[in-house]
């Protein structure tokens, strides 16, 4: 009350300009999965590994995040000819970022012998149609859980 005894109005609620923007979340969750990308690689790196298994699971992860990032980020125009090249562009660099891997390994250890084999390299990139249409699945499975 006020000291004339009228009752003062009561001030509405603040209001906030700031809305939930989906594609903000979005960009965080993917820079976190980035961060978590980036320490596996770092735990990898100085593992005597020479087992394809996390090698490739590192590949895929980087080139889906490459993917989604465009997307979320709305650097490709959203067509259906671009989307679904993307997609393929994917699978496509899947293995070939599994062999910059491979590679970048063996020269920072620096043996007398490289860690991978030839026959692992060979094997990576003999499985790219398989990859490709990994790509494409991807893309489909990122069709289906996107709003309309």
């Amino acid at each position: 009350m006020c000291v004339c005894g009228s009752r003062l109005p009561k001030k509405p609620p603040p209001t906030s300009n700031v809305t939930f923007d989906p594609r903000l979340a979005l960009r965080r969750r993917l820079r976190t999965l980035a961060l978590l990308w980036m320490a596996f690689f770092l735990l990898w790196l100085p593992l005597e590994d020479v087992h394809l298994g996390f090698v490739v699971a590192l590949a895929a992860a980087a080139s889906l995040y490459l993917a989604a990032n465009l997307i979320v980020t709305r650097r490709i125009r959203h067509t259906q000819l671009r989307f679904w090249a993307l997609w393929l562009f994917t699978g496509l660099v899947g293995p070939l970022l599994a062999v910059f891997l491979m590679v970048f390994k063996g020269g920072l250890h620096a043996h007398g012998f490289a860690d991978f084999a030839a026959a692992q390299i060979y094997a990576v990139l003999s499985a790219a149609p398989w990859w490709l249409l990994a790509g494409l699945a991807f893309g489909v499975i990122w069709k289906w859980v996107q709003p309309k």
